[in-house]
């Protein structure tokens, strides 16, 4: 009972408007830091990089919603695989503009509820999509840790990969214990679901498969930036650092990550003996990417009829 109090309390602490205004102030802070960094380097570095390939980058980054999308396909019974790239594209607009991070996740249960899909089997969908992309990025990362700490050995910053392994660990295993209880709830109420794919657990391999190739044509396009900028990361290497990085930014320091992200890619790569505007310019370019394929789910948006009206329906 405690416990439970905890997490009760500690949920209700990080909902205030108290805790917002921390965050935003986190926020601000590490913009304001980010920014005042720029300098003429930094700028020489953003300008050398080839527009094509960033356009491309830009395109690759944004086919992630597409395999997202097909992968909500495949778990969502009932579901056409039109809407459910659609669904997928509009919750990463809002997921990446409404505070905190469900919020993507609330207007895609709205959106299935409106296609004819049940609350509880929508809830129970995405709680195994989001387990899936989860179980995507592990993997990647666990992959990925042998060639990342030799790296960070052979420039004597083992310390940094420790650092971050622990904060990711510490953000993973607080948002179980913050989100147990609605956690449990969703994949009780969304039994139908998980029914089929016990019945047919061809679909939990494609989900896992489409899950793999939405991550990693993230990474691909950030790494296509990072060897256009000249900085020696293996792509290997890039998906270890992004996959620490993003269960960092689920912690709730800054909103939605921004500026959290930034730094923290700066720290990293600087510690691995990346130039200082290199690494400023590639955090930037990485954010770029977040917010031209949000652009481009944008326009999306604007064809949807269903949430033209606004998510707060939801």
């Amino acid at each position: 009972m405690n416990f439970q109090r905890f997490a009760i309390r500690l949920r209700a602490a990080l909902a205030s408007r108290w805790a917002k205004a921390i965050q935003a102030a986190v926020t601000l802070l590490l913009v304001g830091w980010i920014v005042t960094s720029i300098d003429r380097e930094v700028w020489g570095s953003l300008r050398s990089t080839s527009l094509v390939l960033l356009a491309g980058c830009v395109l690759i980054f944004a086919s992630a919603q597409i395999f997202g999308g097909l992968r909500l396909f495949l778990l969502t019974p009932g579901l056409g695989w039109r809407q459910a790239l659609l669904t997928t594209w509009v919750g990463y607009f809002w997921g990446n503009f409404l505070p905190g991070s469900v919020g993507g996740d609330v207007v895609r249960a709205f959106k299935l509820n409106k296609a004819g899909i049940p609350l509880s089997t929508a809830a129970g969908a995405l709680v195994i999509d989001r387990l899936c992309n989860l179980i995507s990025l592990s993997v990647l990362v666990a992959v990925s840790t042998l060639p990342l700490s030799l790296r960070l050995v052979t420039t004597a910053e083992l310390e940094w990969l420790a650092v971050i392994l622990g904060l990711a660990v510490i953000a993973v295993g607080l948002l179980l214990f913050m989100f147990r209880a609605r956690f449990v709830g969703a994949l009780a109420r969304g039994a139908a679901p998980f029914l089929v794919l016990i019945e047919k657990p061809y679909l939990v391999l494609g989900a896992l498969l489409l899950s793999l190739a939405n991550v990693g044509v993230s990474i691909l396009a950030q790494w296509l930036i990072a060897r256009e900028m000249g900085i020696p990361v293996s792509y290997m290497e890039l998906a270890g650092i992004a996959g620490f990085i993003t269960l960092i930014v689920m912690l709730p320091i800054s909103l939605n990550g921004l500026g959290l992200q930034e730094a923290s890619y700066i720290a990293v790569l600087v510690s691995m003996g990346v130039p200082n505007e290199k690494a400023i310019a590639f955090s930037l370019l990485s954010r770029f990417l977040i917010l031209a394929a949000s652009i481009i789910a944008g326009i999306v948006l604007l064809f949807d009829q269903t949430t033209r009206s606004s998510p707060r329906a939801v």
